[in-house]
């Protein structure tokens, strides 16, 4: 079932890897609502024949749906889309197209929930050769449950703050605002956006804003040592390694 949800995401998946990125509100939380139970019968004749659902079912397949919704947690849309569509997992493509509709890319979560409605349609079709009639909102309804991650307030904050400075000017930002995030972040809220704060956005897969402030000694090392980081990144993050590394050419400005 994988070939065509794998043809209608290709054209998505090519506009993703070469859409240039820009700074955007932070995404509110997704939330996945549960279809309704399916019908008692329907439970029963699966479990007698075995039910065909648009669920990964392989260990690959399941890798690849824990994938899909760790990289829509940051914001990767070319890998959550890829590893998504790998999972063959209708769920998971849910689950991605509702992160990215709450990004702003809707007629892309349009696609990538289109894909999700095909391996229920052929799910459908497959319970139907198995001589089990089921509507796809009831097959739906029998498929996997997709695990979301748990709020990291730390990163919620570290998206925000990444969000925040490239609106403000250096000297005049809001330093309460920048403090507040620094706290939430686990770090010293001394309100300044440095490069302490830039190096502890890394983690959490955020290209950091260029920091504003540096010490008065040391500096020279401090922007070697950052710069080298985001190269390190963009040589694991082929994605975005353009990005990266573009951010660590802004580090000396």
């Amino acid at each position: 079932m994988a070939l065509l949800p794998l043809i209608a995401a290709a054209g998505l998946l090519a506009w993703l890897a070469s859409r240039e990125k820009k700074a955007a509100a932070v995404p509110p939380a997704v939330t996945i609502l549960d279809p309704p139970a399916p019908p008692a019968a329907l439970v029963a004749a699966a479990a007698e024949v075995g039910p065909v659902v648009a669920s990964a079912g392989t260990p690959a397949e399941e890798a690849a749906a824990a994938a899909a919704v760790e990289a829509a947690s940051r914001r990767d849309w070319p890998v959550a889309v890829a590893e998504a569509v790998t999972s063959n997992d209708a769920r998971t493509l849910d689950t991605v197209a509702a992160a990215m509709k709450a990004d702003g890319l809707g007629p892309q979560a349009a696609t990538v929930q289109a894909v999700a409605e095909m391996l229920r349609t052929e799910a459908q079709e497959a319970t139907a050769a198995e001589g089990v009639e089921a509507t796809p909102a009831e097959l739906k309804a029998l498929e996997a449950p997709v695990p979301l991650p748990a709020p990291n307030p730390a990163q919620d904050a570290a998206r925000a703050l990444a969000v925040y400075i490239p609106t403000a000017r250096r000297y005049f930002e809001d330093r309460a605002k920048v403090a507040a995030y620094q706290a939430a972040m686990g770090l010293v809220a001394d309100g300044k956006y440095g490069p302490g704060v830039a190096t502890a956005m890394v983690p959490f897969g955020i290209i950091p804003p260029p920091p504003f402030y540096w010490p008065a000694t040391g500096a020279t090392k401090l922007q070697t040592q950052l710069a080298a980081l985001y190269r390190e990144q963009a040589a694991k993050d082929p994605q975005r390694a353009a990005e990266w590394l573009y951010a660590a050419e802004k580090v000396w400005t």
